[in-house]
């Protein structure tokens, strides 16, 4: 910057001396500015990206654990007592039904379905009771007006009672009596 040639630039545009000084002072401070390097620049970010580059690993792990807690979910409510998948199934469903009490009758569906199918693929009577036993668990304090799920849980424990042994019989046939006493 010439110095000489600013000043009289501001003197002959009508700055006093006093004034002058000051604007050249001020011209000094800005021209060193000129060779800073603004505060955010290419550099800069090039070394903050390593510490927001860690941010997507572990976004991307968290994506995959849900997908997979998702998938265990899904595949597990095809699974029956006595399955290491059936814990996460009843987890679930309780999951549902206190998000949405009318589950409650579709939980009653699943417990039924599950007596038959032990009983028709001739598992053993631990498994089928304890399958009775969560049926009428579930089925406390059920105040649903849906006689179709009642029906299908009626019809499903009918047909396991009708393959069952001698001890599921009777354990059936007691089941049986509690949902119809419901049903009325």
């Amino acid at each position: 910057m010439n110095k000489p040639n600013l000043k009289e630039e501001l003197l002959s545009a009508g700055a006093g001396p006093v004034e002058a000084d000051e604007l050249m002072q001020l011209a000094m401070s800005v021209s060193q500015l000129k060779g800073a390097e603004p505060q955010y620049t290419k550099s800069h970010r090039k070394r903050l990206w390593p510490a927001a580059f860690g941010f997507w690993p572990m976004l991307g792990t968290a994506a995959a654990g849900l997908a997979a807690g998702t998938l265990v979910v899904a595949i597990a409510q095809t699974s029956l007592p006595g399955s290491w998948l059936y814990p996460v199934k009843r987890t679930s469903e309780r999951v549902a039904m206190l998000t949405q009490p009318d589950y409650k009758a579709v939980v009653m569906m699943h417990r039924a379905q599950e007596v038959r199918m032990l009983v028709a693929t001739k598992q053993s009577d631990h498994l089928v009771t304890a399958a009775l036993s969560d049926y009428k668990t579930d089925m406390q304090g059920l105040k649903t007006k849906n006689y179709a799920a009642l029906d299908y849980c009626h019809d499903n424990l009918v047909q396991a009672g009708s393959m069952a042994t001698p001890v599921e019989k009777q354990q059936i046939s007691s089941v049986l009596t509690e949902l119809n006493q419901d049903k009325d």
